[in-house]
C-alpha cells in the first residue's frame, strides 16, 4: 500500500531555560507506534527531515523485524519523560538507561546497545586542576568543580548513586548536550560526563575546536552502560515480547 509522508515541525520553547527546541515529526498515514528520540548525535538526530543515527537505524530494523510500523519523533528529554509517564497511546523512546526509579513507570526492552565506559570531559585549560584526581568520587567531593548535567538524564545506576551520595556543585540545564559542551568551552562549568564515542560528534555539532577539550578516564567508572527501548505501560507484554524477539535477531549478534 502506498504511504503518504507528512513532515511536521513544532517550535517548543522552554521559558525557564530560554532554550528553543525544533521538534520534527516524521509520520506516515498508516497506524503506527510513536517512538521518540533525543537530538544526540551520533545516536539520534534529524538529517534532511529524516530520523537518523546509530540507534535510530538499529531501532528501525528492530521494529521492522517485529512487524511494527514506527512514527519517529524528536523531542527534548523532559517531554519524552512526560510521554512515558502518561497512560495514553502506545509510546516508546530509544536508547535510555534502565534504573530502579524508571522501572516504576516504564517497561524496558532487552538492551540494544552498550556504551564505552563514561569519561570526564574538561576544558584543556583546567588540565592541571584535575591532574591530582583519579576517581569520579574525589572530583564530585571537590565543590570547587562545577558539574554540568541535563535534567532527567541518567548516567547508569552506579554513577547516579555516586552523584546522589556526593551531591556535587552542579549546573543543570533542560537543553541538549551541545549546550553543555559550549558552557564547558567558556568555563561556566568545570566538567561533564560523556561516553567517549560521543565526544567528536558533539564538539563538531557545537562548532567548537576539538583541541580545546580533554577526556579523563577514572578508576571508579563502571563498564559502559547498556541502552534500552523504554516504553510506557500502555504497551502490552505481547508487543514487548515481539520487540525483544526482534532484538535477539538484530542486536545480539552485534553485542556478542
Amino acid at each position: 500500500m502506498r504511504k503518504l509522508v507528512f513532515i511536521t515541525f513544532f517550535l517548543l520553547i522552554d521559558f525557564q531555560s530560554t532554550n528553543v527546541f525544533a521538534e520534527v515529526v516524521i509520520e506516515t498515514a498508516s497506524e503506527t507506534m510513536t517512538v521518540s528520540f533525543l537530538n544526540r548525535p551520533p545516536y539520534y538526530f534529524v538529517e534532511e527531515n529524516e530520523a537518523s543515527g546509530i540507534l535510530v537505524d538499529r531501532t528501525r530494523k528492530i521494529f521492522d523485524k517485529a512487524g511494527i510500523e514506527v512514527n519517529f519523533i524528536q523531542r527534548p528529554p523532559k517531554r519524552i519523560m512526560r510521554g512515558i509517564k502518561q497512560l495514553g497511546n502506545e509510546y516508546c523512546s530509544i536508547g535510555w538507561f534502565k534504573n530502579t526509579e524508571r522501572e516504576t513507570f516504564a517497561k524496558f526492552s532487552d538492551p540494544i546497545f552498550q556504551n564505552e565506559p563514561i569519561v570526564v570531559l574538561i576544558n584543556k585549560d583546567k588540565q592541571t586542576a584535575f591532574s591530582a584526581y583519579d576517581s569520579l568520587k574525589s572530583i564530585l567531593e571537590n565543590k570547587v568543580f562545577r558539574f554540568g548535567s541535563i535534567e532527567d538524564f541518567s548516567y547508569g545506576e552506579r554513577i547516579d548513586l555516586m552523584i546522589a551520595d556526593n551531591v556535587p556543585n552542579d549546573y543543570k540545564i533542560s537543553g541538549e548536550q551541545k549546550q553543555l559542551v559550549r558552557l564547558l568551552s567558556i568555563q561556566r562549568i568545570s566538567f561533564m560526563l560523556i561516553a567517549p564515542e560521543e565526544i567528536d560528534t558533539l564538539i563538531y555539532s557545537a562548532n567548537l575546536e576539538p583541541g580545546k577539550f580533554l577526556s579523563i578516564q577514572l578508576n571508579d567508572i563502571p563498564n559502559g552502560n547498556k541502552r534500552y527501548i523504554m516504553c510506557n505501560k500502555h504497551v502490552s507484554d505481547e508487543v514487548m515480547k515481539r520487540i525483544n524477539d526482534a532484538i535477539r535477531e538484530v542486536v545480539v549478534p552485534i553485542l556478542l
